[in-house]
Formats: structure tokens, sequence, C-alpha cells
């Protein structure tokens, strides 16, 4: 069902677009903020206080020596600064490094963790100086050191004032190791090599007339860090390139990039920075008039790089006059008013933006996962659209958001607005990013260092949610604790039929012989009741007793502990967004309900669908990983052993209500072939992960029961034929079933099946990603990775012969002063 009237009941889409071309906005304010955004540095001793109070203490220490020249005490305190200063960084540079995917498995990571170490190699340099120094000094006076401790201090505070030119040599050692170090970063660190590299690589292809070639090396010169005013100036010229060779669309996408990061709020350094150019040569022939939209774009950007922000808006109302129902150019405007502090107007930019895509006839709201609400997604990733009937929900949504924002910034989409277009009442969220977790897993880019980064941000959440629960900032369901449980699947016609003529109420107590059973409640209504309704298999009463009871003994395990229940703020691996398939981790969507449940329902969402290299070891680490990140958001210890069984009872619960969900999602899509049989495989996959989880919970007798169980229901699926002529089902089957993201349980399960030897041995068309089945698009760029061997064969070994060299001529100049050595 689409909309063809107004976006939201009031003002027509015609009319919102007159009122944005005839908005006034004032810049002067704008233009100092953008300006000044980022540059608001705290002084040198708040910097201290805040970094290192013991290095302040130090250098006001040193600063008070009487008797010492002044250099002596200014160096002291000079070095204790810049030891301060850069120790506080490293943190920051290892969350960095941590979103670029470099962890320490990879050279390049090796590397950029050894220049995080220049004030412990400095602080070193400093140390063995002046304790070789002073030792030689007081060797050399013949002070009596050797009675006892006290003896040696007493004697060595005496010697003190004696030995300013040791002090000086000392702190002139440590500071020369950290400026050659220093140096050498900016020279040999991947990120210069990486960056230089492109530059030549850019130039060399233009002097050579290589266009494709340059624009392949700009591009991946923006994926290499910089800061925002020198990343600005890179996507600006990468836009440029685009439009000279003729692909108006890429320059567009260009220019959003360099809108986006002339909004980001940070001012980060980038350690190659110095050899990009920030200024851009602007060279235009012709008026404006004669000009078409896409060169006003162009030159408005310039002019925005350039601080004119008048006349870039003037060249963008210009573009947008000509072509008002250009969804680009409204993107444009929208991300240009926001780098510029206006918000009111970008987000009237937006809201034309999604009346037009409300008015695309090739786009449809749907329901997208486990959204309660229909949601429309844009194929530009620029916005999303949830709308339903019930108001409540998304008012829920968005109270969340707020909350949740306000404790982690930058991390949760931003609300554009909320309406009602006479039918439903809608929300309108900015998109974070244009690649889910999933797309990442399927598409083979997802790294251990980005699921740590999705961990991080969950155990942020959860501390965040406790603190907002007990603030009363936010609505907490507690669905366990709850007097009833109502089944959803009363909410399908057939099954409300059916529940009737068998006078089964559709709420039921909540609680039976003195525990909650709304484990069993739950996996009753998701799991069998989806697949019975949704899949037509009928299952006996025998088969749905024996689950039932053994989820009964399931929810038993996970309701032991409270103390382990947190927030849920349902981590599916479709929630956690990326700026695209090789960019880093924006944030998370979905944020409908907020619920206390069993923290390790979150952990196997993001644990369970990170992609078929995980192993035993992998999993083993990442779940380490997240466990100490929670004992340290949450200061509370966790039970390895306890924790590992209700793990595997979450994990089997969690299957199992997939099961329900991907046969639901089949028989909702019966326009979509290949979606229908995506998720048939989908629940078949789901079913071999639970049984894989369940010999670990039950003695042997109760598992092989179990077990059993579950392979029954497992034939009833493979048997179930989704599409009615059986060899297309099997040659579906075929070309999708490498596109999933099986563990070894269901790889195994798979080989034994006649279609996966059929597309092994028979198949021989490339094998395309699900996305690209069912949203073809043009294949994303891929960077070669040019900074790991660059790191390899350049960086890292000349890194350490230069720290070799820096040791040797260190000690020569303490044999200078210490002729015994």
């Amino acid at each position: 069902m689409h909309e063809k009237g107004s976006p939201d009941g009031g003002q027509s889409l015609e009319e919102l677009i007159e009122q944005s071309l005839r908005q006034t906005v004032s810049f002067d304010t704008a233009q100092v903020a953008l300006r000044q955004r980022g540059k608001e540095k705290p002084t040198l001793q708040q910097r201290l206080m805040e970094k290192m109070p013991a290095a302040a203490a130090v250098a006001n220490a040193a600063l008070s020596i009487p008797g010492n020249p002044a250099y002596t005490p200014v160096a002291v305190g000079a070095l204790t600064y810049i030891l301060a200063d850069k120790a506080a960084r490293i943190a920051a540079n290892d969350k960095r490094i941590e979103h670029q995917g470099l962890g320490t498995e990879t050279a390049a990571g090796i590397y950029n963790r050894l220049f995080q170490f220049k004030p412990v190699f400095s602080a070193i340099s400093f140390a063995t100086a002046l304790a070789g120094s002073v030792s030689y000094d007081l060797y050399k006076r013949q002070v009596d050191l050797s009675s006892d401790f006290s003896g040696f201090y007493s004697g060595l505070f005496q010697q003190l004032p004696n030995l300013t030119p040791e002090i000086a040599f000392s702190v002139v050692n440590g500071l020369g190791a950290y400026v050659l170090l220093s140096g050498l970063e900016r020279l040999l660190h991947s990120e210069s090599l990486a960056t230089a590299a492109h530059i030549v690589a850019v130039k060399f292809d233009k002097i050579t007339g290589k266009p494709g070639k340059a624009i392949s090396h700009l591009e991946r010169l923006a994926n290499v860090p910089h800061s925002k005013e020198k990343e600005k100036a890179v996507l600006l010229r990468l836009g440029d390139a685009y439009m000279k060779a003729g692909q108006s669309a890429e320059a567009m996408n260009a220019y959003k990039r360099m809108l986006r990061a002339a909004a980001r709020q940070d001012d980060s350094r980038g350690i190659s920075d110095w050899l990009i150019r920030r200024k851009v040569r602007r060279s235009y022939r012709g008026s404006s008039a004669e000009e078409g939209i896409y060169t006003r774009v162009q030159k408005a950007m310039h002019e925005f790089a350039g601080g004119n922000l008048a006349a870039a808006n003037s060249l963008l109302a210009q573009a947008a006059a000509a072509e008002p129902r250009n969804r680009q150019l409204r993107r444009i405007r929208a991300l240009f008013f926001e780098a510029t502090g206006n918000e009111a107007a970008a987000n009237l930019e937006m809201h034309i933006y999604s009346g037009l895509l409300r008015q695309d006839p090739s786009l449809a709201f749907a329901a997208v996962g486990e959204s309660r609400n229909e949601v429309l997604v844009d194929p530009d990733g620029e916005l999303y659209i949830k709308r339903s009937r019930n108001k409540a929900s998304l008012d829920e949504e968005v109270e969340n958001i707020i909350a949740f924002s306000r404790e982690l910034p930058g991390m949760l989409p931003r609300v554009v607005r909320q309406g009602f277009d006479g039918q439903y009442h809608y929300i309108e969220l900015e998109s974070m990013g244009s690649a889910t977790m999933l797309q990442k897993a399927i598409n083979g880019t997802l790294s251990r260092s980005d699921v740590k980064a999705v961990l991080d941000l969950l155990v942020k959440v959860i501390v965040a949610g406790e603190k907002l629960r007990k603030e009363g900032k936010i609505k907490v369901a507690e669905p366990a604790a709850a007097a009833t449980y109502s089944y959803s699947i009363a909410n399908v016609p057939s099954v409300a039929e059916q529940f009737r003529k068998e006078g089964v109420n559709p709420e039921q107590p909540n609680t039976a012989q003195g525990f909650s059973v709304y484990f069993m409640h739950r996996i009753f209504d998701l799991f069998i009741s989806r697949v019975q309704a949704s899949n037509g298999v009928d299952f006996s009463e025998k088969f749905a007793n024996s689950v039932l009871e053994g989820t009964a003994g399931l929810g038993f395990v996970l309701l032991q502990d409270p103390s382990t229940w947190a927030v849920y703020t349902d981590w599916t691996q479709r929630n956690p967004i990326f700026g695209g398939l090789h960019g880093n981790l924006c944030g998370k969507v979905d944020w409908e309900q907020v619920r206390i449940l069993p923290v390790f329902f979150e952990l196997v969402n993001i644990l369970e669908f990170y992609g078929p290299h995980i192993g035993p070891v992998a999993h083993k680490e990442l779940t380490e990983y997240f466990i100490g990140r929670l004992e340290k958001g949450t200061h509370q210890r966790v039970n390895r052993k306890i924790l590992k069984m209700r793990y595997e009872a979450a994990a089997v619960l969690r299957h199992l209500e997939l099961v329900g969900y991907r046969s639901r999602d089949t028989a909702t899509n019966p326009e979509n072939l290949r979606a229908q049989i995506y998720h048939h495989l989908m629940a078949r996959m789901h079913l071999v992960e639970a049984i894989r989880h369940t010999p670990s919970l039950f003695p042997k007798p109760l598992a092989r029961e179990a077990r059993q169980t579950l392979e029954e229901m497992l034939t009833d699926l493979e048997n179930e034929s989704i599409l009615k002529e059986k060899g297309q089902q099997q040659q579906l089957e075929s070309e999708i079933r490498p596109l999933l993201i099986p563990g070894i349980a269901y790889l195994r399960h798979e080989i034994t099946q006649k279609s996966y030897w059929q597309e092994f041995l028979l198949s021989f068309s490339p094998k395309r990603t699900i996305n690209e089945i069912l949203h073809p698009k043009p294949s994303p760029y891929k960077d070669s990775g040019l900074a790991v061997p660059a790191t390899v064969l350049l960086g890292f070994p000349s890194a350490l012969a230069a720290i070799a060299a820096y040791m040797s001529l260190s000690y020569a100049a303490m044999q200078k002063i210490m002729p015994s050595l």
C-alpha cells in the first residue's frame, strides 16, 4: 500500500517543497560555529590535571626546586606533560585502531601499537639515563651509599642539588627519544605509507591518462583515517573526479560523505594529515544559469569547503528549484544544513525526502526482521520510516531513543519527525550507515574487531539502561515477572479461530508451581504454533509436550540467578549498523521495547550469527571479552562455568524462536520465491543449531530424547515443500544455500542434501549475496589492503632499526659521561 497524498496529513508535499525553497537561512553564526567546532581546547594545566594528576604534581615540584638553572625544571615539566598527554591519548588511539579493524593479529595493528608506546620509550630512556648518570656521579664523588637503604636515600637527597647536569642530560635524552619516534611515526606509519602511496598513484594515473584508476586510488585514500578537514579535501577531490568521468550519482555520494565529515563533532587528527593538501583549486567555466544541477552541486561543495556558506546555499537552492523531486538533492541539502548547525532546515529537507520515498511506486512498507511495525527502508541507506496503527509503540521508541542518546551520543539514529498521515502513525529516522552486521557477515567483511566493537556498545547500553531504569527515564517491561502471558499468535485469524474452537484462552497465567513459565509460553507461541500455522507442519501432542517440558527446564536454568538479567534491546544481527561493508560500527537501530531478560540472549544474538569462520577458539575469545567488559561495566563478578550452561540454554531458546520467525517470514513472501526459500533454509539452520546446543544441557538420556524430538521436526521441515514445483525448489535451494551463514553442524547436515552437491558439482554461475539477489546493486568497493604490505616491507623493519639506532646513540652518549661503561 503506497501513500500518494500528503506526507503528514497537513501540508502537501508540493507545499513543503515550496516552503523549503522559500526559507531564508542566516549563516553568520553557522559559519563561526562550523569553524570553531571541535577547536575549543582546554589549557595546559587543565589537560594535565584531567589526564594525569600525578604528572601535574611532578611538574610543579620540578618548577619549585631551589638553586637550579631555570631550564632544568622547565624541561622536566615539559617531559612530564608530554608523557601525560600521550599516555591519555593511547586509549583514544586504541579505539580508533579497533574501529579500523586492526587488531593485534595483523601486521598493521602491531605497527600501530608500536607507535603507541612512544611515551614508554621516552620514559625508559629518561629513567635509564638519569639512573646511570646519577649513579656514576655519586660514584665519582665517592658518596658512601652501601651502608643501608636509609643511608642510600639520605646520601642521594643530599647530592640532588649538585646533579643538575645529569638531570638535564636525562631530560634531553628522554625528549630525544620521543621526538625521534614522533618523526618516524609521521614518516613511516602504515597510514602515512598508504596515504603517500595512493597520492603518488593518483598523480601517476593522471599523467598516464587513467582516470578510472585515479578514482580507485582516491576511494582507497578516503578510507585511510584523517582529520575531518583533510577528509573533506579528499572527498571533494573524489567527487570532482567522478564528475569529470561523467558519474554524477557517484559524485553526489562522495559529496554526501564530505558533508557528513564536516558535520562530525570530533576534530581528530590523522597521522598522515600532513601529506594531504587542504585547499582544492576551483576552476569553472560559464555562468551558473548554463550549468546543470550536478555542476551546481559541485560548485556549491567548493564554496562550502571555502567557507562561503551563503553562496553554497544559493547554488543548492537553484539546483533544488530546477529538480524539486530529486531525492539526492534533498539529502545533499539536509546534510548541508546539518553541517552548518541548522537542524530545523535539515529536518524539513529530510521530511520532503521521506515524502518522496513514500510516493515511489517501487518501494513498499513491510515487516523487517522481528519488527512489530511496518518499515520502509530507503534503498540509498539514508532514511528509514516506521509506521503503525498503534501510536503508543512508536512513541515509546522515540522516548527510548531520546533517553539513550543522552547517555550514548552519536550511537542512535536521529529522529527526523513524528506524524500521522491519516491512516498510520509514523516516525522518520535518519539512517546511521548502509550495512548491517548480517550483511557484513554474508559478504565476509565482518572482523573480530567489528564484533568486539558491537560487544562494547552492548555493555554500554546495559549500563546506561540500568541507570535510566533507576532514574525512571525509560519504560521497562519485566515479562518473566508478569502475571499473565498473551499469545501473539492469536492475532493470526486462522489461529484465533482454532483457539476459539478448542477453547484455548490466548491469555495464560505466567506462573506455575512457584516459578515463571514465561519461556515455555514463548516457545509455544513463537515456535510450535507459528511453525504449524505458517508451514503447515502438524506436530503431535507428544512432540509439543516434549518440547515444552524441555523448555521449562531451560527456563528454570535461566531463572536461577536474577543478577545476570539486564535491559534487553534486541541485538539481532540486523540491528548493529556499520558505515558500509568496509566501514566501522556507527550504532544500533530498533529501540521499540526495552525488557529485562538474561544478558545471555543478547550475547547469543551477536555471537551465533558471526559467520562460518568462527570456531571454538574465536567464540571463547569473544565470550571472554564480553565477560571482561561486562564485569568492568557492572562492577560484579561473573561465574564462567554457570555462564556456559546459561548461554547454551539461551542459545537453544533463541534458535527455536527464530525457527518460528523464519516460518512466519516464509509464509509472508508469496511473491518472492527466493526470499521464501531463503527463510525456509534459515529455519532449518536455526533448528540444527538448536540441536547442536542441546547435548551440553541435559544428562545423556534426556539429551538423546530432546535431540530425537527436534530431529523429527527437522525431517518434517525438510520434507515440507514450499513451492508447488519440486524441481524449482531444489534449484533455488542450490543457488541460495551457499549464501547462508552456517555453523559447522548445519554445514555437516547440508552436505547430506542432494541440492548441496548439485550446486557444488553442476553450478558454474558466480555466487552472489542474498542482498544482491533480492536488491541488485553495483558491486561495492573493496580496498586491496595496501597498508599491510607497506607496513611489512617498509614500516615495521624501519621502525625497529630506528629504535635500535637510537639506543646505540644513547649508549654512546652515556659513555661520554660515564667512561667506566
